[in-house]
């Protein structure tokens, strides 16, 4: 598994990402961290819910969510609900696991077998679930105490039946993100039960990080798991360098629907969301991360014929720049890697083996035989 906070060591030299595996469809199931209008779409003729205006057109923000905004930077769409024709299938109130929730809308098991029943995971489908938050939340229709807060070990068994759902059918790409300690929500402050949300999203997060190794190695998957509730951490302790003026009241009046002259200088929406500049800043630090060439991942584990890759040199002559990669390993012949186009002449390279390193060239000052438009070709007496 991949985390953000390594993800940074994959913009070099890595295995995990590759043009050659690029992602054609960004396929969304979760809860209202993600749902672009899915519940609003079901109750607009009766309740709409949330009500939009304020909310952003089904959103339960004033503005694009997390996913969207991934997406949108891997020049994919995330942003159009299932129930109008689009990928995300995310509803409001969800829950990991099967069935439905108390207000009686799919859980993220539901919104996976409406997906199989109509379509099948393809080589180029990035799957994005966030759930787990409306798990560890009490039923506010009754007395509000710690004991109805669910364990993170349940949570994680439906998040880990989701992910193996979906895996079972052909799902090979996973985004996956933590959850925000719970405890730092409106609502929780004003129950008085943040320390039992804090307690349970902190184990939850825990508990999710080794079983994602797990579930990679066990289902042959890729995840890659986003540290939000780092993100938000971070924000939270030091809310002036973001901007914002208020992190702990609601932008929005969620009984008069009147909502603050600055809501962009707020943290929170309302008693359970962030504002669509907090899902930038936390989408930010993600995106800041990925490659902006490439929208593929590979397997986070070594693959046999990759070597460990310990330096990085790049010699001049009169006939062609080369760069040589100092290796423990051989044989790497034709495994090809996108760099960005920083330098004219990273682009997509065949690598290939002379004596103890790993070497390719570029062939535009050289013609070099060989499809170089593409990928460049050359051999040692080019060195």
């Amino acid at each position: 598994m991949t985390s953000i906070t390594n993800i940074s060591l994959l913009k070099d030299i890595s295995p995990q990402i590759t043009s050659q595996n690029s992602f054609t469809s960004f396929i969304t199931f979760g809860d209202s961290l993600a749902d672009v209008g899915n519940l609003f779409i079901t109750t607009r003729s009766i309740n709409p819910n949330p009500p939009s205006p304020p909310y952003a057109d089904g959103r339960f923000s004033n503005g694009e969510l997390v996913p969207e905004i991934i997406a949108k930077e891997l020049g994919l769409s995330a942003s159009t609900p299932s129930l109008a024709g689009g990928d995300n299938y995310a509803f409001g109130t969800a829950e990991t696991g099967s069935g439905f929730s108390d207000e009686g809308l799919p859980n993220v098991g539901e919104q996976i077998k409406t997906y199989l029943d109509i379509d099948a995971p393809a080589e180029g489908d990035l799957f994005f679930i966030t759930a787990g938050s409306n798990n560890f939340f009490p039923d506010i229709d009754e007395e509000v105490i710690p004991d109805n807060i669910s364990t993170p070990a349940s949570v994680l068994e439906g998040l880990t039946e989701n992910i193996t759902t979906l895996a079972d059918a052909g799902a090979e790409n996973f985004i996956i993100p933590n959850i925000a300690l719970l405890g730092s929500l409106p609502f929780a402050r004003n129950e008085g039960i943040s320390d039992a949300l804090n307690t349970a999203s902190t184990e939850f997060n825990s508990l999710l990080g080794n079983k994602l190794d797990d579930l990679e190695n066990e289902l042959g998957i890729n995840i890659i798991e986003l540290d939000v509730a780092s993100e938000i951490a971070q924000i939270l302790a030091n809310p002036s360098a973001f901007g914002l003026t208020n992190v702990s009241e609601p932008a929005l009046n969620t009984e008069t629907l009147n909502v603050v002259p600055n809501p962009n200088e707020y943290f929170w929406w309302d008693e359970f969301h962030a504002t669509s500049v907090v899902s930038s800043l936390v989408a930010q630090s993600v995106i800041d991360e990925i490659p902006k060439d490439t929208v593929g991942f590979r397997d986070t584990k070594t693959p046999a014929n990759f070597p460990s890759v310990q330096s990085l040199s790049i010699s001049y002559s009169d006939y062609e720049t080369s760069y040589s990669i100092a290796d423990s390993g051989k044989d790497t012949s034709n495994y090809t890697f996108s760099f960005g186009a920083a330098n004219e002449y990273l682009n997509s390279f065949v690598f290939g083996e002379s004596s103890e390193i790993l070497w390719f060239a570029d062939a535009k000052q050289k013609n070099i035989p060989g499809d170089i438009q593409n990928t460049l070709f050359a051999t040692d007496s080019y060195l």
